[in-house]
């Protein structure tokens, strides 16, 4: 019976040593919503995202080359004035993003800026809309 007692405080140890160890924090690259262009003159387009929204909207992560550096942005096929879109950006994954290019549309351009892409693994964006009238907004998955 003895040698319970010693098994129990050895366990204890163990456990409290296991939980005291902190916890490595996730890595996280900088980003940030500065730097946009307008990707009317980019080349190479490509969709990285699409999804169609309940409001008959086709919403689009687009990407390309603007003046040789790539981008992705925005786009909003079957738009309408009033309809909202944005671009988010995060530098760990999607655990926490910006929210870039917040733009009220108006029935003429339905694109938004385009942001830098990265090639780290934890940046990553999505395209974000609210339709007019919609009662939520809608986003692609990361990509």
């Amino acid at each position: 019976m003895k040698l319970l007692p010693s098994f129990i405080a050895a366990a204890a140890f163990v456990l409290t040593a296991v939980i005291a160890v902190p916890a490595t924090p996730a890595s996280a690259a900088a980003v940030s919503c500065s730097g946009q262009v307008n990707p009317v003159n980019a080349t190479n387009i490509k969709t990285a995202r699409s999804m169609g929204l309940p409001t008959g909207e086709q919403l689009e992560l687009r990407y390309g080359l603007v003046n040789g550096t790539q981008y992705a942005w925005t786009r909003l096929i079957g738009d309408r004035a009033g309809d909202k879109i944005w671009i988010d950006i995060s530098g760990n994954s999607g655990a926490t993003w910006l929210q870039c290019d917040l733009r009220t549309l108006d029935g003429g351009r339905n694109d938004g800026n385009a942001l830098k892409t990265s090639s780290l693994a934890a940046v990553v964006m999505r395209a974000g809309a609210r339709p007019l009238g919609a009662g939520q907004s809608s986003v692609t998955t990361w990509w």
